[in-house]
């Protein structure tokens, strides 16, 4: 179940601010959550399932022959940073490439993973 803890934001104000400082805290204090920001919201997501896991795992045995033959690498709840936005979106599955660029210390640039 998704908690949206903010109402949308106007990107073009100081909200937007306030939202990264919100979405910094609440990530700290959070470490087990899933901690995101979609179209201006914050959004604070539940401990995955077990049957979240499964499907994640027949995903990634999927992956994997791809992805070591390529020298990728998976990762796994590591935000995405998509450009000078307010939203952050924590991606079960990440393929990015050995030492791909970052964005701080948990967000890789999206234009360097496989798909970017």
């Amino acid at each position: 179940m998704s908690i949206v803890l903010e109402k949308p934001i106007d990107v073009d104000t100081d909200e937007r601010t306030e939202v990264e400082r919100r979405y910094a805290e609440l990530s700290r204090r959070w470490p087990d959550r899933k901690v995101e920001v979609i179209d201006g919201r914050i959004v604070v997501r539940e401990v995955p399932t077990t049957d979240h896991a499964r499907i994640i795992f027949r995903l990634l045995l999927q992956l994997m022959p791809f992805v070591t033959e390529r020298g990728w690498e998976i990762w796994q709840d590591v935000a995405l940073f998509l450009g000078p936005q307010v939203d952050r979106y924590r991606p079960d599955v990440l393929v990015v490439p050995q030492d791909p660029p970052l964005w701080g210390d948990d967000h890789v640039y999206a234009r360097s993973t496989p798909a970017g």
